[in-house]
């Protein structure tokens, strides 16, 4: 029996390599298929919010659309917000500007983007979201958003509201 001894060793460590290796291999192939769907959700929000700011672009060079449309009160608000504030092209760009800002927090939330990009963009937007029109049209659309980005975009409005109250 000194044959099966000698192998014995070379048993011991097989298959300490074989489930080493199977340990790792099952770690990448959870992590390959989390930055999958990380990248795959990512384009998802992406094209939904693509598709928003196109929707606006559709209502702002095709007005009768909104005007053919009764939707009770909503109708009657809207009309008021596109005749008052400097017309449809200001309000759909409000409108995408909000949609912009819950872009960039879910991207945020979800580390698809870093604090940088983050901070500069949010910066870039700060003229346009710091308006008493832009908080007037928030108000309207607020109840569209989920809740983590209705108090997101309220925090961001804070400063505004209390420079100009």
């Amino acid at each position: 029996m000194p044959i099966q001894e000698s192998i014995q060793p070379y048993a011991i460590f097989w298959f300490v390599l074989w489930t080493a290796a199977l340990i790792l291999g099952v770690t990448l192939a959870v992590k390959a298929k989390r930055m999958f769907h990380r990248s795959f959700a990512s384009e998802a929000r992406n094209n939904l919010v693509r598709l928003r700011i196109e929707y606006h672009r559709f209502l702002m060079e095709h007005p009768e659309v909104l005007y053919g449309v009764e939707v009770g009160a909503r109708y009657t608000e809207l009309k008021e917000i596109i005749e008052t504030k400097q017309g449809l092209n200001a309000y759909a760009w409000r409108l995408n500007t909000i949609a912009l800002l819950e872009y960039l927090y879910l991207e945020r939330q979800f580390g698809t983007i870093d604090v940088r990009l983050y901070t500069s963009f949010l910066n870039y937007l700060l003229p346009f979201y710091s308006t008493v029109t832009f908080r007037k049209t928030w108000e309207k659309h607020r109840e569209f958003h989920a809740p983590e980005v209705q108090q997101f975009i309220d925090k961001l409005l804070e400063p505004a509201r209390s420079a100009h109250s």
